[in-house]
């Protein structure tokens, strides 16, 4: 499976993109009941399972919480993670936790009038969107989901 992101870069993987694909994949061949099998991501091979209720779990594994693991440029705040950090973003302070589960993903509970604060943080640091201001990683996945039935995910444009 690959995911490419609204500037054509390609992330290793996406958690939301690989049960989207999952729940496509089930519907496509009219899976039935409990059902698994394996994808292949850049990060991993991925084993999403269908559940007798149609929702998608995957097992993402153990979270990294090391900043230098994750990575990312943010100070270490709680030993050597950072968790629910100040980051200061056209002056509205975020709290922010920095994790990574095959690649680097930056949290937050809600962004600023709908904006994805991962874009809107380049843009106010004077970068091009796929820098890396906010993350060291080239192409860092920056999108937005819910955790609906149906996931949301920006994966194809």
């Amino acid at each position: 499976m690959r995911i490419f992101n609204s500037d054509g870069s390609e992330p290793e993987m996406c958690g939301n993109g690989v049960r989207c694909f999952a729940r496509f994949v089930a519907d496509l061949e009219n899976l039935q009941g409990r059902q698994s099998f394996t994808v292949h991501t850049g990060a991993s091979l991925i084993i999403p399972e269908i559940l007798d209720d149609g929702k998608v779990r995957v097992d993402m594994g153990e979270p990294i919480l090391k900043a230098s693991s994750v990575p990312t440029l943010l100070p270490e705040n709680q030993g050597e993670a950072v968790v629910k950090s100040e980051l200061n973003v056209d002056g509205a302070i975020w709290n922010v936790t920095c994790v990574s589960m095959g690649n680097p993903h930056c949290i937050t509970f809600g962004t600023k009038g709908g904006q994805v604060i991962a874009n809107r943080a380049t843009e106010i640091l004077g970068h091009k969107r796929g820098g890396k201001s906010v993350h060291p990683n080239d192409h860092v996945n920056r999108s937005q989901s819910s955790n609906d039935t149906f996931p949301t995910v920006s994966i194809c444009y």
